[in-house]
This record gives structure tokens, sequence and C-alpha cells, in this order.
């Protein structure tokens, strides 16, 4: 069988298996430049492990584009395109009964055991400034010494600001992954009545996404996220009116003919995930945060401040969405008082 073929064999089982659309992107990527590599074979039954090999000594090294070697790739990049093209092979041992090479020779190429490192994220003190400078607004950008400025131009300028700072701040209330973020809609919120540990009944927001795998789960918005995100959808509507009257006169007064009313899309954020990257990480460099901001970082900051306010680490991952408890306890930071604290109380023989 070609590779093409099985590759695409394999996709479809992906597909069939619920993987996020990211993580079947990712893989194909990987497969499709990995069978774009191979000389010596096109065919799955005639694949070898000097393949492979190849292939793992070609990823290894960055080039320029002079072709010059740049530096060393990381091991967790190699150990990712490892996996995929054992991913692949699996597959093809088990669905398609072809066993090219034996897994555990493919196994002896992967790198050492990377260590995990702990999530960065941000301090208080960082999300508050962030949410500030998106609310400001790039201060370079202010047009100054003009009496009149365009009203369309400060009206868009004014609800992007609204827009950015409801981005950051949902992010950091709510600890959802970017693309959660970018596919919810009216369907997702739900309010109801609940009961709260003294006994008093208080009116929750609660938002249900779906996140990898195709797995829903449903979180509680805290009175932050749910101010930041109704205010947002307040001035969301009145600018989409705002819009829709600008257009009409704009054709009427070319001698256009009239157009139908523009629908509001129905995703709350309706941009691109590199647009939502961009704004974060913009918002990021006006605040003067050093490090690298990206709409995951806030998700990592979620996570590490309810973690260090002692919240049950089975609580976070049902917030967040993970499958296995190992990937939440990346947060828990071992120079934690608490963990100090503990290993303190046992008995000295």
């Amino acid at each position: 069988m070609e590779l093409p073929e099985a590759l695409a064999a394999f996709e479809a089982r992906l597909k069939e298996e619920s993987k996020s659309q990211g993580t079947i992107d990712k893989y194909m990527a990987i497969l499709d430049r990995f069978a774009h590599g191979i000389a010596s074979s096109r065919d799955l039954e005639t694949l070898t492990i000097l393949d492979i090999k190849a292939y793992r000594d070609a990823i290894s090294i960055k080039r320029n584009p002079d072709n010059v070697i740049a530096q060393k790739t990381s091991a967790s990049f190699r150990a990712l395109h490892l996996s995929a093209i054992k991913s692949f092979l699996t597959f093809a041992k088990n669905k398609l009964k072809i066993k090219p090479i034996d897994m555990n020779e493919l196994d002896d190429l992967r790198p050492k055991k990377i260590k995990q490192k702990n999530p960065g994220y941000l301090h208080t003190e960082q999300i508050v400034a962030l949410k500030d400078a998106a609310k400001q607004g790039d201060p370079s950008k202010k047009r100054t010494g003009i009496k009149a400025i365009d009203e369309k131009t400060r009206q868009r300028s004014k609800f992007k600001k609204l827009r950015d700072h409801a981005v950051i701040s949902f992010l950091y209330n709510s600890g959802l992954r970017a693309a959660e973020l970018l596919s919810i809609d009216e369907a997702c919120l739900d309010e109801h009545d609940i009961k709260d540990p003294d006994g008093n009944i208080v009116r929750t927001l609660f938002l249900t996404v779906t996140g990898k795998g195709s797995k829903t789960r449903t979180i509680p918005l805290n009175d932050a996220a749910k101010e930041d995100l109704l205010d947002y959808l307040e001035k969301r509507k009145k600018d989409w009116a705002r819009k829709c009257k600008r257009m009409k006169y704009e054709r009427n007064k070319a001698g256009l003919p009239p157009m139908p009313d523009l629908v509001i899309p129905d995703e709350f954020f309706p941009f691109s995930y590199r647009t939502l990257h961009r704004l974060v990480q913009q918002a990021g460099k006006l605040a003067g945060i050093k490090k690298h901001t990206h709409p995951h970082l806030l998700r990592h900051t979620f996570a590490t401040t309810l973690t260090t306010s002692k919240v049950d680490l089975n609580a976070i991952r049902k917030l967040l969405g993970h499958a296995d408890i190992k990937t939440t306890t990346r947060y828990a930071d071992s120079t934690d008082p608490v963990l100090v604290e503990a290993v303190n109380q046992l008995p000295h023989g």
C-alpha cells in the first residue's frame, strides 16, 4: 500500500476517534512531511527503520535560508514527530495488517524522557496590567493635533478596546483554551439557581464548551467573567447596529440599491486564532510584560492561581477539562509552603 493511501485511512480513523481538529492537523502535517522526506520508498510495506532514522536526523537541526545549520531542534519537537509516526505505524499494524518495522526499534529512536517544566504564568499585578493595557489601547496610535476625528474610526477603536479587554478577562477567569473561546455562542450559556456553601440561593451563569477529543464540560462563570462578557455582548449589538446603519447610509449616498441587514455572527468572538494571539501579545507588550504573552498563558495562570489558593486539584481538573489529573498536577508548585509543612509533619525516627 502506498503511503498517501495509508495516510488518508489514518486521518479518517483519527476523525472517527473524535480527535480534536488541532491534533489531526498537527499529526497529518508531520506525517505529510515524513512521507515527502522519504527517498528510499513510497510504499508502506517497504518502509524501514533506516528511513525513520534519516527523517529523525533531518528534523534534528534547523537551517537558515542559506541551508546552513542554525541550531538543534528541541527534544520535545523530535519526540512529537516520532510519536506521530509511531501512532501511524501502530494503526497500520492493527488496522491495515501491515508491519513494516519493529516497534521496539522505533522506541529506541525517541529522545530520552523529557522533564516537564512547570507551565509559565502571570502574577496578579501582571494580569491587572494586561487588562488595563487592553482597555487603554496603544497610545502611539492615538491621533493628536486633529480637531475632528472620524466618528466611525473613534467608535470602532473604542469597541475594539472593550473587546480586547473582555477577551483577556474571560480567558483568565474561565481557563478556556483558545479554540474553546472562539467557538462559544449563545447556546453555550445557561443560567440557573444553585445553593452556595452557606445555603443561600445564588443565580449563576454556566458555560458549556467542547474541548479536546470532542469532550464537553460545563463550568460556572465568576462575577468578573460574567460582567465583562455581558457588557461586551451588549456593546457588540450596538456596534453591529451602528455598522449596518453606516453601510446603508454609504450605499444610499453612492446611489447603490439597498441591502438586507447583516446578521450578527453566532460566535461571540468571530475572529481567527491569529487575531486572538496578536491582541493578547500586543496587550502584553503594552503592559511591559517581558515574557511571551499568549492566550494559553492565561489558562496556565488560571490553573496556577487556583492551585496556589489551595483549591482541590480534582476540581481544577474538571474546570480545565483534563482527562488525567497528572496533567493538572503540573501546576502544583514544589516550593509551596503547604507542601514543605506537610513533609515536616513526618515523624523522626
